[in-house]
Parts: structure tokens; sequence; C-alpha cells
């Protein structure tokens, strides 16, 4: 189980990232690379949800960079 497609979020996602997108173009933990991905702070498969406030955008690298250290953690916990 990886990182969910923003398909599989369904429109009303889709459409709150666009706009935290828009709000948000730098990303939010390096502030230099524009950000490409709405990313939840607090997974949402970890009890994390859809509000603003568990969002942050995030650039190409940082994103794959988290992504890549929660799923090995989630590895590490099984």
């Amino acid at each position: 189980e990886g990182a969910k497609k923003a398909d599989e979020y369904g429109p009303v996602w889709r459409g709150k990232s666009k706009v935290y997108l828009r709000k948000h173009p730098i990303c939010e933990l390096c502030h230099e690379e524009p950000s490409i991905a709405t990313d939840h702070i607090k997974p949402r498969a970890l009890g994390g949800s859809d509000e603003w406030d568990n969002m942050q955008a995030l650039g190409a690298h940082c994103h794959s960079k988290k992504t890549g250290s929660e799923a090995r953690a989630r590895r590490v916990s099984q």
C-alpha cells in the first residue's frame, strides 16, 4: 500500500487541494521549490483529516521524501 493518487480521494478533496495549492504556491517545508502536492500532515491512514489545518503544500522533492519516510515507518511498525 503506497501513497494514494489524488483521484482516489474524490472530487471534494481534489477541489480543496487545488484551492490550497493556489494559496500556497511554494513548498511549505523547504520554501524553495514550487508546490505540486497537497499533503496530509497526519496521514489519513493514521487518523488524519481533510481539514485545512492538516494540510501542507509540498514541492516534488519534499513530498517524495515525506511519503518515502512514512512508507518506511509503516513497514517497520508492522
